[in-house]
């Protein structure tokens, strides 16, 4: 193991939509590539990466076109899901090592690079992702092993409703999802009380967006629709739990001693949290769910992001621990093991 890595560093996010990466000394990610028609992580149970070759040509195509980098020449820092499984880890730390023959690679988690990012060494982080919603815990700067969940409604759950809402009004735009997502982007927002925000007049909620080709559409009650299946997935018939069962779960069953500081500490994460109203809305349903919480959501400028800022800011401090490439040669994956 060494904290002092002789070249320089790369932070790679690969997640379920893209891959994020770059130097630390950037204020952001200078690459973030989309993957190709084979989505390599998921969200099902279990292991969350399941196209590995889709993984190494996302990686590849990062560090050769977007970064124009040799990752043999530098260490990489590499975010995983909170609750990757060890055979995953020794399977990210071979690509790192065996496809990429990187001199020195960190494998972190990405709740404890996301909560590094905010300042704060314990906390609830909510991810929402393209394909997948997780929920996990950090107490002292150390990821909490359970409880971790995790769900298939995500930002591309929002998005494929929002198409279908849209279709429901006469607005077929399923060969255009990239459209339909910045919908979503622009008009999209959760609502305080889903049947209220139903019962207002058309016009109160009526937003016009301009198509690539001049021709406009009118966004009504989509708006609020597609982003209520972060929180009511039944509704659209999804068998999944919302994303605030999936907070109640994790806090409630941590120890009795840390709950009041994880529900004061919740940091919305990721690109899907980017929808308006959706902190307010998620402590409304804390406050439901766990009355005598002193609950607070924070959705901070840069969330899209955070859990590579927090990678960056870790490996700009030095305090990350860095696995050798030689060591991985002596010991192989068994220098996962802490000493």
């Amino acid at each position: 193991m060494s904290n002092a890595p002789k070249t320089k560093v790369l932070v790679v996010d690969p997640g379920t939509g893209w891959v994020k990466a770059g130097f630390p000394d950037d204020r952001g990610p200078s690459a973030v590539v989309r993957y190709g028609t084979n989505k390599p992580l998921k969200g099902q149970e279990g292991s969350v990466v399941v196209d590995w070759a889709a993984l190494e040509q996302a990686l590849a195509r990062t560090f050769r076109d977007e970064l124009r980098v040799k990752p043999s020449e530098h260490a990489v820092l590499l975010a995983h899901a909170p609750d990757a499984p060890r055979a995953e880890r020794e399977k990210l730390l071979g690509v790192l090592f065996d496809r990429f023959e990187v001199p020195q690679a960190a494998l972190m988690p990405t709740s404890v690079l996301a909560l590094h990012a905010t300042g704060r060494t314990t906390g609830v982080v909510v991810d929402i992702g393209d394909a997948l919603t997780s929920v996990a815990a950090v107490h002292e700067g150390k990821a909490m092993d359970r409880p971790v969940r995790r769900s298939v409604v995500a930002g591309r759950t929002v998005t494929a409703v929002m198409g279908k809402r849209l279709a429901d009004e006469g607005i077929d735009l399923s060969a255009a999802k990239e459209i339909v997502r910045d919908v979503v982007e622009k008009f999209g927002y959760v609502a305080g009380d889903y049947e209220k925000e139903k019962a207002r007049s058309a016009m109160e909620v009526l937003k016009i967006y301009e198509l690539p080709g001049g021709e406009v559409i009118e966004v009504v009650q989509a708006r609020f629709e597609a982003p209520e299946a972060l929180f009511e997935p039944d509704r659209f018939g999804l068998k999944a739990k919302g994303m605030q069962e999936l907070l109640l779960a994790v806090v409630e069953g941590s120890n009795a001693d840390i709950r009041a500081e994880l529900y004061a500490n919740v940091f919305l994460a990721g690109g899907g949290s980017l929808i308006a109203g959706l902190a307010e809305r998620l402590s409304t349903e804390i406050g439901r769910g766990a009355p005598r919480a002193q609950a607070h959501v924070y959705a901070r400028p840069g969330r899209k992001h955070m859990a590579w800022q927090g990678g960056s800011s870790l490996a700009t401090a030095g305090i990350t621990t860095w696995i050798t490439r030689s060591a991985y040669n002596d010991k192989g994956t068994a220098v996962l093991d802490r000493p």
